[in-house]
Formats: structure tokens, sequence, C-alpha cells
């Protein structure tokens, strides 16, 4: 398969969550609808991949050139930075992007999201049907996760992976944690803007000699990190537009046979019904540390709450399955483009 590179601004990691941001968003947007403007003829299908919404751009593009346009979701972007305080729903911009949203979906010859819940969100927020959006949820490539066959069943260490950003709901997370027996470890792997907030509050709750923070890894060491834990984390802040989460670390974490604690958000509650594979809680300190103590106490029920989950990510989430999910949805918008020119 052929791939054309664009350049744009990379910014570090301490300046993801600022200028360095929205340089990176905005001249990606810019240099790929050039791009499209000038190759369009290239092209059958354009698939703009949001948040941020600035991908929305190339496709308005390729649109006019008569190409078919598949918008794909996999976060409630615009709707969690209002949320988390970044932007006012009042604002110019909250409502430019709202319209540049709406405007897209009217366009598109089809519309991906990653959960049920969130074609629910979306069709309420834009007087739409949760029929008019297809359900393709992020895959995981089994194999990689595999469980190890050499895991163990003593380890007591806790792992979480990924960003130390804001929708994280870790501070009840931790002050479970520190309600733990002093034999049990923690490792925060990921970096963040709240990383020193997160050291801070380790040193005030005297569990600073237990946790360690590790920073950013190299993606292959995921895998076996995950398999090597007792359990995983996987907070969240339980506000309306998380709703709809079903984090690709939760998944990765069942793949690897690792039961998880996670926030009561709804998708993580239909996930953990559905599958048997962790606990799904309430963000208040004790309750956190009740379910890691509880999954930890019993090796044979944390190995099975592993193997639950190490199944359904295989029946649900295999890239194999949704791989062909999204090809057919992409020929459909074609020939259905197709036929409309032709007309």
């Amino acid at each position: 398969m052929p791939i054309t590179r664009l350049w744009t601004y990379q910014p570090t990691n301490d300046d993801w969550t600022g200028i360095g941001r929205i340089l990176n968003f905005t001249i990606f947007a810019l240099f790929a609808s050039l791009y499209v403007f000038t190759h369009w003829w290239r092209y059958d299908c354009i698939v703009s991949f949001i948040g941020p919404h600035s991908t929305l751009l190339p496709g308005f593009v390729g649109r006019a050139f008569g190409r078919s346009w598949i918008v794909d979701i996999d976060d409630m972007w615009i709707d969690n930075a209002a949320d988390l305080g970044f932007v006012s729903r009042d604002s110019l911009t909250h409502q430019a992007v709202e319209k540049l949203e709406s405007y897209a979906f009217v366009l598109a010859d089809g519309i991906t999201v990653i959960t049920q819940t969130m074609a629910e969100q979306y069709a309420a927020k834009h007087e739409m049907q949760a029929a008019d959006f297809v359900v393709i949820p992020n895959g995981i490539d089994v194999e990689r996760f595999a469980p190890s066959d050499g895991s163990t069943t003593s380890d007591r260490s806790i792992v979480y992976t990924g960003k130390l950003g804001q929708a994280q709901a870790f501070e009840p997370f931790f002050r479970g944690f520190a309600q733990l027996d002093t034999t049990y470890s923690l490792r925060i792997v990921g970096f963040g803007d709240r990383r020193e907030e997160l050291e801070e509050l380790t040193r005030e709750l005297a569990i600073n000699d237990r946790v360690s923070f590790e920073g950013p890894v190299d993606r292959e060491e995921i895998p076996a990190i995950l398999q090597s834990a007792a359990l995983a984390w996987v907070p969240l802040k339980t506000t309306h537009s998380l709703d709809y989460a079903r984090p690709t670390k939760l998944l990765e974490t069942m793949a690897a046979g690792t039961p998880y604690i996670a926030s009561q958000v709804a998708e993580i509650e239909t996930v953990t019904a559905d599958s048997g594979a962790g606990r799904a809680v309430e963000n208040e300190p004790q309750k956190v540390a009740n379910a890691m103590d509880e999954l930890i106490a019993n090796d044979d029920d944390r190995v099975r709450a592993g193997r639950r989950g190490t199944v359904f990510v295989a029946e649900n989430h295999q890239w194999s399955v949704l791989g062909k999910r999204a090809g057919d949805m992409i020929f459909a918008g074609i020939n259905t483009t197709s036929t409309a020119l032709l007309d």
C-alpha cells in the first residue's frame, strides 16, 4: 500500500497541552487539504479521523471534487474539552466546531463511531438516529498481547499505562491504593501534564516508596508490562461525555489476561457485565480499595477474570474482523457516490 507522509509540527512531550498541540493539528489539516486539492483524482474515498475536528477540512475538499467521504470518530473531542474546562460551550470556537461537525455529518457517505453509547450521544446531539452511525470498535492485536505461558499468579504489582491527563480520575485510585497492604506496588507508565501533581500526591499519602513513575516506553514493551501485573487501572472522570469510552488501555489489559479496576462509566459497565473481566467502581477511594483487594486476594478468581477478558477481546475486537467491516463500509460509500455522479 503506497503511503504519503505529510509534514506537521511535532510537539515535545511537555508541549502537547499548549500551542504545540494547536500547531500540530492546524498545520497538518492545511497540508492535507492542499494535498487533496492537488491530487484528488488519485482517490475514490477520503476518510477523516476525528478528533480533532481540523481533519474534517481535507474531507470537505475531497467531497467538493466528488470523492466519497467517511467520517471516523473515536472521541467526543469538543464535548470533552468543554467538560474539562478547556473551552466554554458558549464560545465561538465551540459553536464553530459543532457547526463543522454537523455539516460534515450531512455530507458524509458514512459515519463510524467506536461504541453504541457514542452513537446514541451523537444522535441526541445532532437530532439524528443512532442507526445513522456504524459502530466499529477499537481493535487489538490479540497475538501480540496474548498472555505469556510463564505468567505468575503471585505478582502483587498494579499498573497504569497511558497518558497522565485531565480526563483520568487518578486521585480516588491513588487514595484507594494507599489503603492497601504495604506489600502492593504501583507502576505508572506514561507521560502527561499531571505527573508532578501525582508525585506530590504520593508523598502526601506516604506511598511514594511503593509507586514508580516510569515515563513513556516503547509500544513494544506494553504487552509484557500488562502481562506481568496482578491488575491494571482504567481511571476515568465519570462525566456524561465520557460515558461512551471503551479505552484502548482497557482492551489491551483484557487481551493480556490481566483483570482491571475501572471507573464506572456507562460503556465500561457494559463491558464488565458482558465479560466479567474486572470491576467497574465508583470513583470513591474505599470502593476502589475494596475492589483491588478482592481481585488480588484470590489468585484463582483473578486468573479466571483475566481469561474471560482474553476471550472477550478475541470475540469482539480482532483487527481482521473489524478491518473487513471498515472495508465494506468504504466500498459501500464509493458505490453510493459513483451512482450519484452517474445519475
